[in-house]
């Protein structure tokens, strides 16, 4: 099998559509070149992508949530609030626990959140621990949702 080298930024943009802790780099490439998986790479992660919210589906609800809390909120009560705006379109595999302990939409929205904190529409570093705040940057993004 042929080595490829790629670079830091291509690989994030490749880690946006796989599903985490399951797919590799092949798998991922292979859906968005609509390749037909190899039998023994056929796997429930592949399966299941079809059943799964993407994360970008909750950036939306995630940005409209933090304006309508005046630019912060706690983790539980931002997820809360995501749940009531985008509840009806989950799949029963987004309601399913995940190894965390967690509810699988859940932690998807929380795999977008990371996505804002990189786009630099939330902070990071200075926010506290258990809260998620818009930057000014995502003040305005917020807006326009």
């Amino acid at each position: 099998m042929p080595v490829i080298r790629i670079s830091d930024e291509v690989y994030r943009e490749l880690q946006k559509f796989a599903v985490p802790l399951e797919d590799s780099p092949d798998d991922v490439l292979r859906r968005i070149f609509k390749i037909s998986p190899r039998q023994a790479s056929l796997t429930a992660a592949t399966t299941r992508l079809a059943t799964r919210t993407p994360e970008e589906a909750f950036r939306g609800p995630i940005l409209k949530t933090l304006l309508r809390m005046k630019g912060k909120g706690k983790v539980k009560d931002v997820l809360d609030a995501v749940e009531q705006i985008v509840g009806a379109s989950l799949t029963p595999f987004d309601h399913q626990p995940v190894k965390t302990g967690g509810v699988r939409w859940r932690t998807t929205a929380m795999f977008e959140r990371k996505r804002l904190v990189a786009e630099g529409l939330l902070f990071d570093a200075n926010s506290r621990r258990g809260m998620w705040e818009l930057t000014p940057k995502g003040l305005q993004e917020a807006q326009k949702v």
